[in-house]
């Protein structure tokens, strides 16, 4: 997951000249989380009752975000 994933930050960046990509994952998602770190995003911080979901209950969220110059110092 982690090569196909950066594959497609490579292809934001690179062909569509984005500046910054965000993402984020439900907090109790250990392996999301760990996807998103090694693709070296930076944790921003918890949207708090970001989601609800279709049985009422709702989730804070892990918010992250990476910038282009960040991911051009990695390569």
């Amino acid at each position: 997951m982690s090569e196909a994933s950066k594959t497609v930050i490579d292809y934001g960046f690179n062909e569509l000249g984005l500046d910054i990509i965000s993402c984020c994952c439900y907090s109790f998602n250990k392996r999301s989380r760990r996807v998103i770190e090694k693709c070296v995003f930076k944790y921003e911080g918890i949207i708090r009752g970001a989601e609800m979901r279709y049985d009422g209950k709702i989730f804070d969220l892990d918010s992250f975000s990476l910038i282009n110059d960040e991911w051009k110092k990695m390569k």
